[in-house]
């Protein structure tokens, strides 16, 4: 979407907010206000990191203990994330 679209990082994740917010919209696998906040959270501390925020809560609804991951740069606000 960044690339072929010209869309700004903030303006995706406001874009996943509104759609996740949607009446007929259901979440399998994550908590629709956590994963909303996560966005929210993201937007504030860098919108290039939403995908982290996405994986956050989901791990937050999964009740996982912490996040293993290579990515040096993984931040989560809501589960301690430990490198590989």
């Amino acid at each position: 979407m960044r690339g072929k679209h010209g869309s700004t990082n903030p303006d995706l994740g406001a874009a996943l907010v509104g759609f996740l917010t949607r009446d007929n919209v259901e979440l399998i696998d994550a908590d629709r206000g956590a994963t909303v906040a996560a966005i929210q959270w993201s937007l504030r501390v860098s919108a290039r990191r939403i995908p982290d925020a996405l994986i956050a809560a989901a791990a937050e609804h999964a009740r996982c203990d912490a996040i293993a991951t290579f990515d040096e740069r993984m931040t989560s606000p809501s589960v301690p994330v430990r490198l590989v």
